[in-house]
């Protein structure tokens, strides 16, 4: 079942143009990051429920396994690479990542806190900025509570670190779609 929402997930985007409106999906598209694979990229959605925005990074191993993460849309995350701090560097991005397709007893199981079926991490990373280009500096990191002031344990699975490049790296593809599409953000 995951995998069929997975695969449906990347059909439906990978073939979207500007906007999606698919009564089957429980969600609107309404931007996606220019990205050259069909099974990795960056969307912008909007829940049908409840109007909510979230950013979607979708990735894929090389074994074929894949997974969607769900990122609640804020203006700081969603900018964090136009951000600088005293000194002109990029400041530690912090987010949570949503997995709503998690499965129990694998190796990031303890990170976070898991929500009506829903493993919520919270993501600690450093990056740096070249140009359109965000370099990232791994590992990511994590806590196993959701009020942490410490983010020390490493993100292990190899799929989330995936996730957080392709959320990461694509961002600035997916301000571009935003603004080509009209897009006003809050």
């Amino acid at each position: 079942m995951v995998k069929k929402f997975f695969l449906i997930v990347a059909l439906v985007l990978s073939t979207a143009i500007v906007r999606v409106q698919a009564a089957d999906l429980p969600f609107d598209v309404l931007a996606i990051a220019d990205e050259n694979s069909s099974r990795e990229m960056l969307a912008l959605i909007r829940m049908k429920s409840d109007g909510e925005i979230y950013i979607m990074p979708t990735a894929e191993l090389p074994d074929g396994n894949g997974e969607l993460a769900l990122v609640p849309f804020v203006p700081e995350v969603y900018n964090f690479h136009l951000r600088k701090d005293e000194y002109g560097d990029p400041p530690p991005l912090i987010f949570m990542m949503l997995l709503p397709n998690e499965k129990h007893g694998l190796p990031d199981e303890a990170l976070g806190e898991w929500r009506d079926g829903v493993h919520v991490i919270p993501v600690y990373a450093l990056f740096e900025v070249n140009g359109e280009q965000i370099i990232c500096q791994k590992p990511f990191y994590s806590a196993t509570s959701m009020e942490a002031t410490h983010f020390q344990a490493p993100i292990q699975d190899p799929l989330h670190t995936r996730l957080i490049e392709v959320f990461m790296t694509q961002m600035p593809h997916l301000h571009q779609a935003v603004q080509a599409n009209g897009i006003k953000l809050q």
